[in-house]
């Protein structure tokens, strides 16, 4: 009798170890996989920040250069005029030269549009990566989640059965 008792007490015990095993060994998986999403977090930050850097420096360069070609336009255009007005008195190669530089600025202030629309489409396009990053976030959270309720239920579902076996 007394054998049985030391034998259920024994048995009492190595459940109750492995059952506290499986309680720090699912510690541990949470644990670790909150480890994993903040360092996903932190990726996924750091390259949300590179992104938003880099859509700003953009932005800052295409307002400088329009800026700039505004003001080399602008100049340009003056110091043609001033010396078109001087100098032409009705000669038709000087006007037609004068012609020819402000069709060139043009065409510049043309070029300059078609970059300001082109990285306005790479800024939106940079926007969907964005979006598809927290997208991908989201599924990974979510795959985690469920991966911690089937845990939780296998530990249950061990429980129980270890339960059944012992009536």
């Amino acid at each position: 009798m007394e054998d049985a008792v030391k034998t259920r007490e024994a048995v009492q015990e190595l459940y109750d170890a492995e059952y506290e095993n499986e309680i720090y060994n699912l510690k541990e998986a949470r644990a670790q996989g909150k480890q994993q999403l903040a360092e996903e977090d932190f990726r996924r930050d750091n390259q949300k920040r590179g992104l938003i850097q880099e859509m700003e420096d953009l932005t800052q360069q295409l307002s400088q250069q329009l800026v700039d070609e505004k003001a080399a336009g602008e100049a340009e255009f003056g110091r043609v005029k001033d010396t078109k007005s001087a100098k032409l008195a009705g000669s038709r190669t000087r006007t037609t030269q004068a012609l020819n530089e402000i069709g060139i600025t043009r065409s510049n202030l043309v070029a300059v549009r078609d970059e300001l629309r082109r990285l306005e489409f790479s800024s939106r396009e940079k926007g969907l990566v964005l979006e598809e990053l927290e997208e991908e976030r989201s599924s990974f959270r979510k795959q985690f989640r469920r991966t911690m309720v089937v845990a939780a239920d296998k530990i249950t579902l061990k429980k129980l059965r270890e339960k059944r076996r012992k009536n």
